[in-house]
């Protein structure tokens, strides 16, 4: 949704989405390079802090992501978006404090993700904050229901509800650009998956000296408001492409070229499908 948001507010970025209807639902799965490829003669450190001040649960060790899916209407339209997290803030989240003992090993204590800032300088952070989240990892909670399963498809329901308030998205950017307004520029971002806490860390060379957290709610419903006219612009947009798939069943969306309209193409390839066989047989 966010490449579609940023087109109709005239952003230039190219993009290729796949689009197939199942049922009434109509999926939108976005298809780009990876997050970890590099560019040539291009260093950054965008992926080294994450790895080096946040941390999985103790038995959630190994996972690939943190995704989450936030559920709300949007001109009319039910939406389900699925977004990354990048944690969350555990002295906001009810019950932290009560801290019960670690489930019997092989038992996953919390299927969400956690930051844990040990090794932040204090003087850089608030000091509770930080304490708080250093002890995430023996905070969890214990499972609370048993695992289904499928043929293709194992789902695990564990741990507990972590509210959106808690929520963080991250983003590190060299001192140099200390000045510049970065949480206005990811605004967009921010407003379609409603992430209200924005993290932003400032290093130089790599070692990161100013480490902020800026609460983003007012700022996403002031940007709301401001941008009426491409939101509305966004909402008819997709209310065409959804109309579209449902008489289609599927295709792609691709923006390659600066200035262009969006191009509709059919799918080609070998491209799986949106669900696994079983479910859709279902």
């Amino acid at each position: 949704m966010g490449n579609l948001l940023l087109f109709a507010r005239g952003s230039d970025k190219t993009f290729r989405i796949l689009v197939e209807a199942v049922g009434d639902t109509v999926f939108f799965l976005r298809r780009e390079k990876s997050p970890f490829e590099t560019i040539p003669g291009v260093y950054g450190y965008g992926h080294s802090f994450p790895e080096a001040y946040t941390a999985w649960a103790y038995d959630m060790r190994g996972s690939e992501s943190y995704q989450r899916i936030l559920e709300y209407e949007f001109a009319g339209m039910k939406a389900l978006i699925r977004f990354e997290g990048d944690g969350f803030l555990p002295e906001r989240v009810p019950g932290h404090g009560d801290r019960p003992k670690a489930p019997p090993s092989g038992l996953s204590s919390n299927s969400q993700s956690y930051s844990d800032t040990r090794s932040i300088p204090r003087d850089t952070m608030d000091e509770e904050l930080l304490e708080s989240m250093a002890n995430t990892a023996d905070s969890a909670a214990y499972p609370t229901k048993s695992t289904e399963q499928t043929k293709s498809l194992r789902i695990e329901k564990r741990g507990r509800r972590i509210p959106q308030s808690t929520v963080f998205d991250l983003k590190s950017r060299s001192r140099t650009k200390i000045d510049a307004d970065t949480a206005s520029e990811e605004m967009p971002r921010l407003w379609v998956a409603q992430i209200p806490n924005f993290m932003l860390a400032h290093h130089e060379s790599g070692v990161f000296t100013s480490i902020k957290i800026i609460d983003t709610k007012d700022a996403i419903q002031a940007w709301e408001e401001e941008n009426q006219k491409a939101l509305a612009e966004f909402a008819a947009r997709l209310r065409r492409l959804v109309a579209f798939a449902r008489s289609m069943e599927k295709f792609e969306i691709v923006r390659e070229n600066v200035g262009k309209e969006l191009e509709l193409r059919e799918q080609g390839g070998d491209i799986t499908g949106v669900l696994p066989p079983d479910l859709m047989e279902t």
